[in-house]
């Protein structure tokens, strides 16, 4: 079969035209038919195809819908880095109540301050594992919200793989 659009050769399982991103549907599906009507997509009774009308990649409401997705992915960026962040803050409190605990031991076990010096930095620690548990808690977010998005920028009817490709940076 061919793409009624560009012509491409494709397979009879393919739905959508890898070049030119044309929905390949079959016709007697009437919920397909009432969504095609819905979102102004074209349907004629005697051609085995149905298509919606997606944007050309430089319209007012390609424009948008790509904006409202990159600002999307800007906020899932964001949250990874600012997980990032607080990991390493979580490292550097551990690393520096290890550093604190060694000087605590080699001052001596006598004396009431080294014990007051080595319980604070177990605390200390405990605070840095406490950081990095919520930052890998944050990290985990921010990567289902990627997830998400790409499964909505994929599935959506609005969209040609130019503008998938343009928004998901590939």
């Amino acid at each position: 079969m061919n793409c009624n659009v560009c012509g491409l050769y494709m397979l009879e399982t393919e739905r959508t035209c890898p070049k030119c991103g044309f929905m390949m549907i079959d016709p007697s599906d009437n919920a397909i038919k009432q969504a095609g009507h819905a979102v102004g997509g074209t349907y004629d009774q005697g051609s085995p195809t149905f298509a919606t009308t997606v944007p050309p990649l430089d319209s007012k409401e390609s424009e948008a819908l790509t904006r409202r997705y990159r600002d999307a992915y800007l906020v899932a960026r964001a949250t990874i880095l600012i997980a990032r962040v607080i990991k390493m803050i979580g490292i550097f409190l551990i690393v520096l109540a290890v550093v604190g605990g060694i000087a605590a031991g080699a001052v001596g076990q006598s004396n009431l301050d080294s014990r007051v010096f080595l319980a604070l930095a177990i605390l200390i620690a405990l605070l840095g594992l406490v950081f990095y548990c919520v930052g890998i808690i944050v990290a985990a977010l921010g990567q289902i919200l990627l997830a998400t998005l790409d499964s909505a920028v994929n599935s959506s009817p609005f969209l040609n793989n130019g503008h998938r490709a343009r928004i998901m940076h590939l």
